[in-house]
């Protein structure tokens, strides 16, 4: 088993989102105001059975590991590592310049994809930052309207490599594809879900 989905399996989301929100339980799911959004109705859904949480008023939208990301203003390696403390998973040590430490005793192949998956969630801030970049060459887009709302200047978004993921699947396979990175890549890193 991968690291982040050991990490999943032994997260509970709504425990996770529930140190940042205040939840409140409705049937299967949860909801709350959205902390990404001003509202005064509850739009945020979490599913507990999924993992996976939506906010029908902003649009966003993820698993835990980009929820983290998002109220912590880090990237999901950085979400990967800090919720792989809390649930008592050991990752392998990774560093940019190809080499790693196999600490817990994990095999060649296992680290292998963990530093694959490590580069395809890189890779995939790295799509969303320039497609942030490129709306907000636009001064009256509702994005770039929506960063100077939250206070979000140009230079914090590149700071942070801040950035914009559509709600859809099919503009990061579409770069998957582009870039020749299989689309099962997207799909062991949360990055894209199969239809059901």
């Amino acid at each position: 088993m991968l690291p982040w989905e050991e990490v999943k399996s032994k997260i509970d989301i709504i425990e996770i989102l529930g140190e940042y929100i205040a939840l409140k339980s409705k049937g299967a799911n949860y909801t709350a105001n959205c902390p990404f959004h001003q509202e005064s109705t509850p739009s945020f859904i979490v599913s507990p059975s999924k993992q996976i949480w939506h906010c029908f008023g902003c649009g966003m939208g993820g698993d835990i590991f980009g929820f983290v990301a998002e109220i912590e203003n880090i990237d999901k390696v950085s979400a990967l590592k800090e919720l792989a403390i809390k649930a008592n998973v050991k990752i392998p040590e990774y560093k940019k310049n190809g080499s790693n430490n196999t600490e817990g005793g994990d095999s060649e192949n296992q680290v292998s994809e963990f530093e694959q998956g490590l580069k395809v969630l890189e890779w995939s801030t790295e799509i969303y930052h320039q497609i942030l970049l490129k709306y907000l060459e636009n001064p009256e887009h509702e994005i770039t309207k929506y960063c100077h709302t939250r206070g979000l200047t140009l230079e914090i978004i590149k700071k942070f490599k801040l950035g914009y993921a559509p709600n859809n699947n099919q503009t990061l396979i579409k770069f998957a594809e582009k870039y020749k990175i299989s689309t099962d890549w997207l799909l062991k890193t949360s990055l894209a879900k199969r239809k059901e």
